[in-house]
This record gives C-alpha cells, sequence and structure tokens, in this order.
C-alpha cells in the first residue's frame, strides 16, 4: 500500500474494545472517514496495559480490519491514553513582572504557563495534557494580558498526570507497527469535537461516557474543559450486579440488560412480570420491577460520585450529553436528566450521526478532529479545485 502524509489513524483503546479508523485530510483540511476495524482489548484490563504482546497483536487485528476496504496506508497515529494511574487536578503559576514599562510581556505568560505546570507528582507521573483556564492579572481576569499595565500575573491551568509506564509501553508498541506517534490524547478532548458544539461548549455542559468498565465525566465550559473525572463504574458492573442478584450468568445477565431492563417507570413496572428465555438459564420469570431496582441502585451511586468529582455547585451544567457504549439502557437519559434537573441529549448532533454513522468510533474520528483543531495535523500538497468531500466536519470548529 502506498504511503500518503495525509492518511492519518486514529487509535481509541477502550476498555472492551479496540477502535481503529483511518481518515484522510484533504485540501480543505477535512475528514474522510476511509475505513474503520475493531478488535478485542486483549492486553488491556482496567485501563492498564498488563500484556504487551497481546495487546500489539489487538491493535494490530484493529488496523488490518480498517484496512481492508482502503489502498491507503497511514504512517502516523494518534490513540487515547490508558485511564490507568491518571489525575486530574488543577494548578495556578504565579509571576510578578520586572519590565521597566510596568506592562505584562509574552515572556511573562510564557513562564507563568510553565510554573503552572510545575506541580509536585510522582516519579510514576508525567504531564499528558495541560489546559488554560484563566489568567488573572492584579486581581482582574484578563484573557489576554500580554501588554496590559499590571504587575501580578496568575494563570490557572487544568492539568492530566498520565501513568509514565503506560505511555512507553504504548509507544514502543506503536512504534512496533510502524507508526508515528503524532499524539496521545485523553479521549473526552477528542470524543467533546464531534460530540458537543460550540456553543454547547461555551454554556457548560457536562459530558457523561459510559463504558464497559469506566465512566468519564468531564465538564466544558468557555470552551474548555474544566473538570474531568475517571469512574470505576461502567457497563460490566450493571452486568455483573444483575447477575448476583438474579443468580444468572454474565452472558444471560449482559442479554437480560440489554434486550429487557428498563430504568425509571417503577409505577408500570410494579406488577409487570417478564417471561424470558435465557441461554444457559432457559425459560424464567423475573419481575420487571426488580430488574429496574438493581440497576437503579448502582446508578444513583454514579450519580452521586459524579456530583463528588466535578464540582457542580460552583458551574452548573446547562445541558448534559451521553455517549459510550453503556449509556444506551432504557429510560437511562430521562433517569439523569430528573437526577441533575437538566435536559439530557444521548448520542452526537444530528449532522455528526450523518456522517459517523456507527457512534462506536466517535472517539476515533473525534482524534483527528483534535488534531485538526490544534493544529497538530495539516494537509500537505496541493489543493485540488475540484475536490468534493464525502465526509465533513468543519463546521464543528
Amino acid at each position: 500500500m502506498p504511503e500518503n502524509l495525509n492518511t492519518v489513524l486514529g487509535l481509541d483503546l477502550g476498555s472492551f474494545k479496540i477502535k481503529a479508523v483511518i481518515c484522510e485530510i484533504d485540501a480543505h483540511n477535512e475528514i474522510q472517514l476511509k475505513g474503520v476495524g475493531t478488535s478485542v482489548s486483549a492486553g488491556l484490563k482496567n485501563g492498564a496495559i498488563q500484556d504487551s504482546q497481546d495487546l500489539y497483536r489487538a491493535i494490530q487485528h484493529a488496523i488490518c480490519r480498517a484496512k481492508q476496504r482502503t489502498q491507503l496506508n497511514p504512517v502516523q497515529v494518534f490513540a487515547t491514553i490508558p485511564v490507568f494511574g491518571a489525575q486530574f487536578l488543577h494548578n495556578v503559576g504565579i509571576v510578578t513582572s520586572k519590565s521597566e514599562d510596568g506592562r505584562i510581556s509574552e515572556a511573562d505568560r510564557l513562564e507563568c504557563i510553565r510554573r503552572s505546570r510545575h506541580i509536585v507528582k510522582s516519579p510514576h507521573h508525567t504531564v499528558a495534557h495541560s489546559i488554560l483556564l484563566s489568567s488573572i492579572l492584579d486581581g482582574q481576569p484578563r484573557s489576554n494580558p500580554v501588554g496590559a499595565l499590571g504587575r501580578t500575573l496568575e494563570v490557572k491551568q487544568h492539568v492530566m498526570l498520565a501513568y509514565s509506564k503506560t505511555l512507553d509501553s504504548l509507544s514502543k508498541i506503536l512504534k512496533r507497527l510502524g507508526l508515528y506517534i503524532s499524539g496521545l490524547v485523553y479521549d473526552p478532548l477528542a470524543s467533546a469535537h464531534l460530540l458537543l458544539t460550540d456553543k454547547e461548549k461555551e454554556q457548560s455542559i457536562l459530558l457523561i461516557d459510559i463504558g464497559s468498565r469506566f465512566t468519564k465525566v468531564s465538564l466544558f465550559k468557555k470552551n474548555r474543559l474544566y473538570y474531568t473525572a475517571t469512574i470505576p463504574i461502567g457497563g460490566d458492573i450493571f452486568t455483573q450486579d444483575l447477575a448476583k442478584c438474579l443468580t444468572l450468568s454474565t452472558s444471560d445477565a449482559d442479554y437480560l440488560k440489554l434486550t429487557y431492563a428498563m430504568i425509571g417507570d417503577t409505577i408500570q413496572q410494579a406488577q409487570e412480570s417478564l417471561d424470558i428465555t435465557l441461554k444457559e438459564e432457559g425459560r424464567k420469570q423475573i419481575k420487571a420491577l426488580l430488574i429496574s431496582q438493581i440497576l437503579e441502585a448502582r446508578l444513583l451511586e454514579l450519580l452521586k460520585l459524579i456530583k463528588r468529582y466535578i464540582p457542580l455547585d460552583k458551574a452548573p451544567p446547562h445541558s448534559i450529553v451521553l455517549t459510550g457504549g453503556s449509556s444506551n439502557l432504557k429510560g437511562l437519559a430521562g433517569y439523569i436528566q430528573s437526577f441533575f434537573n437538566c435536559p439530557v441529549r444521548q448520542g452526537p448532533p444530528e449532522a455528526i450521526q450523518s456522517i459517523i454513522q456507527d457512534p462506536l468510533y466517535i472517539s476515533a474520528v473525534g482524534l483527528i478532529a483534535y488534531a485538526l483543531h490544534t493544529k497538530a495535523i495539516q494537509y500537505h500538497g496541493k489543493k485540488s479545485m475540484g475536490h468534493r468531500i464525502k465526509q465533513w466536519i468543519s463546521t464543528l470548529f
């Protein structure tokens, strides 16, 4: 396959599945989705790399499947960061300017940003992301303090710390696959470019990504990621609760959850009994209310933890967006809307649904969108005047 500098691989390392997308950047710096592939997340457990060889084969399999329908051969990759050991915090850098004219210089601003990234951390962690949240000059907010009269500049940043060993292991695996690593990204930063509109990110919006083993919660406002948390509760925990409480096998409990479970609406469910044929248990009658109560108990725990880790009292969300492979439970959106008392949308906006029909690949394609937005990649070569794109996402930027 010919190599193309405009071909980029997006790699979403989920706790259950690995998703690979091959995208081509056109002359307008817009994205064409060319191929997709998945594989089981072998070698990954609870967000940690436990077997590098198994993970190597799993990533290789997902990439091979993505290449089946395209002749493009990506040479650079953007991948999500496994969540094991990740930490999130706010940190402030302070600089007192010594300029003769009493104005803040660009050097002052850069030094203040550098100091805000300088935090006390364990030797096992490295700074993966630092997001500028605010600049304050002599006690007054300033969007751009350079050139303004003042002495004391404060910069607040949202810092993500990643587990160094995980990043090193992942980098070695990707290099073995012959890929140039253009970026390792915390996936809510990537998926937000497709799931959230600019207006939503400006107003304050809570993104809840419910995966198989983790729920990632991110609060965006003023077009920045202000707070984020990773909670070890996901779809697998809901399945385990059903299996234990109803004495079912894991596979039957998962089938029951996906096919019959309904969260909320308990008045209608009170007298309803489900006559279900399960793969291992055979025919069985189960109270619909009991299923709902089991799931709601765990969901309530999850929502209370979200309130504990994300300071919603300081920045109440204007709305909520649900995503992730375990966010499709019937009644889930309505229950969360009632709990937080704000509108809830499930999945991406309509404009994106028409482009990426399978939401499974939102984060993987979002990596490419994030790279374009941050100018980490751009089109290489001469512009083609007659070129028309088939899939676009530029209106999100």
